[in-house]
């Protein structure tokens, strides 16, 4: 595989992450016959088994399922925290009777339209069984009776600690949880959806209730008011106002120490599907809203260590960056193997500033925009923490001046084992492959695969634009640097009483003015200090601009043989890729063997792999 070709398959880190290529995972049973359930055919597969014990290992998004349905479930299905998402109208839920002695437990499912006729809900139509830490969203109706949010008739059966979002729309007992109940139990549950249609015998929370035992459960009232709680039968629901139900003390009867979670602002959400916010806990981000809706809140000292984790793909994200410069983001925040695809953020990154001893790890990218006139990188605009272990793959970024692909200015913080590719376009100083302007930071273990950093200003680099009494060593950068002025170096266009150490360039260096243009630095300013580098000297005349100095120049050749690299780490931090195209670092591409293998993060990374 040649060097250049590598490209995004070098955005690799930890472990195989959930991509559209490779979705298909066949079903498997551990030794006491639990059944692991992580795609689509592995849900058909309980049609064929409705007997079974299944565990959810990710969240799963379904198009196109009209055909599935457990008609008659009678074992154990443990969504794990997980989400099922039907994204295409269909008839009836996820299952359509829950048989007495049947658990379905810490699950989400959403679908965008569930259709029947008569008992119809998204978890189930009719539930004899046991339902618990559940949610749905979504939209659910029935042309006849008992249609419910989550469960259409619930006879004999228990529901605890569920809510539903969803809207719900009927013609008779119909209710924003569950449509009727017979001789059931309800238990520390709410209702915070839309009701719609007659209000003949329809409730906000239940249809029709018939000797069934309902307590600690509440309901919007700042919703539906033209629809009682309980449409027929025994209310003991307690209607509460939107506001109000922001408050866990709203929630008498509520575990808020290990089944529910209160975050500032929203109402509560379910431990095993948002986690709590601890080290062991972290709070759990499967979508876009909740990317927002969960770290927006503790921004700032409200945020000091807690801690966060992706549980699934981030999708289009357009939002705004998180916080400003007065709210830094500063906890602890883990890509956990997910990946943003087709980022667009016209703000910045994903935060606008990690604050000092924050952490933002093994983020990924695959195809990150940037259009704007502000700092802007990928991961932070501005970074006072650590960002560590953090890739962009097919990234575009154009905007004024210190842009970098991971982050835009390092102000005292570190960038560790993060790599780009893609294009920087910048109209200012300060462009950078990986941080635009390093003051006081460290740039460690960082590689630019491919793609053209420029500036119609100053201060062009690989790896950084501008490096202001920082560091940056063990890094490379093979995209080619060209400014319409001065400064441009194939690592750092300007190198200001900082360090660079240990690293290469292979790629050409333009600009305007011949003499600030170096294989390594574009010029150097009082006391700058370039230790042990390479460069392509077939492509760069000179290790720094404005000198003589042709050190560490060799050919293309020879920057391909790690004979060359004298002083460089070979055995922790370097490597030869697996073609003996380059040189890379092994922190994050791996070496393709059994203890240290290639790790692939999105989709064009694994065509590459199979090209090979």
């Amino acid at each position: 595989m040649k060097c250049k070709k590598l490209v995004s398959m070098f955005l690799v880190v930890f472990m195989l992450v959930s991509i559209a290529l490779i979705q298909t995972i066949n079903v498997s049973a551990d030794s006491s016959g639990t059944i692991y359930v992580s795609s689509y055919p592995d849900l058909v597969n309980m049609m064929k088994n409705p007997g079974g014990s299944y565990i959810l290992l990710k969240d799963i998004e379904i198009n196109n399922a009209d055909n599935f349905s457990v008609q008659n479930f009678s074992g154990i299905f443990d969504g794990n925290g997980h989400s099922i998402s039907f994204s295409n109208s269909r008839e009836g839920g996820f299952v359509e009777v829950l048989e007495k002695g049947a658990t379905i437990k810490n699950l989400h499912v959403y679908i965008s339209a569930a259709t029947g006729t008569d008992n119809v809900g998204i978890i189930a139509g009719t539930s004899y069984g046991t339902i618990s830490n559940c949610w749905v969203s979504g939209y659910v109706s029935a042309s006849g009776i008992n249609c419910g949010g989550l469960v259409g008739k619930l006879s004999g059966g228990s529901v605890s600690d569920c809510y539903s979002l969803a809207t719900v729309s009927g013609t008779s007992i119909y209710g924003g949880l569950i449509g009727a109940a017979e001789n059931a139990s309800v238990e520390r549950c709410y209702v915070s959806a839309s009701i719609e249609g007659s209000r003949a015998e329809a409730g906000s929370f239940l249809g029709s209730n018939s000797s069934s035992s309902i307590n600690n459960c509440y309901y919007n009232s700042s919703k539906n008011g033209a629809f009682l709680v309980v449409g027929i039968g025994s209310d003991t629901v307690t209607a509460k106002t939107s506001e109000e139900m922001k408050s866990a003390e709203t929630f008498a009867g509520f575990d808020f120490s290990n089944t529910w979670v209160h975050i500032d602002g929203e109402f509560p959400k379910l431990v095993c599907y948002n986690g709590k916010g601890t080290s062991d806990n972290p709070y759990k981000i499967h979508t876009n809203d909740e990317l927002i809706s969960i770290i927006q809140p503790y921004l700032g000292d409200a945020g000091t260590g807690r801690y966060y984790q992706l549980a699934a793909n981030i999708k289009n994200y357009s939002g705004p960056s998180l916080g400003d410069d007065n709210s830094r983001f500063t906890g602890f925040f883990d890509g956990n193997g997910y990946v943003f695809y087709n980022t667009n953020i016209s703000s910045g990154g994903i935060f606008y500033s990690v604050a000092e001893n924050a952490v933002v790890k093994n983020v990924v990218f695959d195809g990150y925009n940037y259009s704007g006139g502000g700092v802007a990188g990928a991961v932070a605009s501005i970074n006072h923490g650590t960002i560590d272990n953090c890739n962009v793959g097919n990234g575009t970024i154009s905007g004024s001046k210190d842009l970098g692909g991971i982050v835009g200015e390092n102000i005292n913080g570190t960038v560790t084992n993060c790599s780009f590719t893609g294009d920087i376009n910048g109209r200012g100083s300060g462009i950078g492959g990986i941080v635009g302007y390093n003051s006081y930071g460290t740039i460690s273990n960082c590689a630019v695969y491919s793609g053209t950093i420029r500036s119609s200003d100053h201060s062009v680099g690989g790896v950084v634009g501008d490096n202001s009494n920082g560091l940056a060593e063990n890094c490379f950068s093979l995209a080619s640097v060209n400014t319409s002025t001065s400064e441009s170096g194939g690592v750092a266009g300007r190198l200001y009483n900082g360090v660079i150490r240990n690293s290469y360039s292979n790629a050409g260096v333009y600009g305007n003015d011949s003499n600030s243009i170096g294989g390594i630095v574009g010029s150097i300013i009082e006391d700058g200090v370039v230790e042990n580098c390479l460069y392509n000297k077939e492509l760069v005349s000179v290790l720094i601009g404005g000198t003589e100095d042709k050190t560490g120049g060799i050919s293309a050749d020879e920057l391909k043989n790690d004979y060359y690299y004298s002083g460089f780490d070979f055995t922790s931090v370097w490597t030869v890729d697996e073609s003996g195209e380059c040189i890379v670092l092994s922190s994050i591409s791996g070496k393709g063997t059994k203890e240290n293998p290639y790790l692939i993060r999105t989709s064009s990374d694994w065509i590459e792999l199979e090209l090979e």
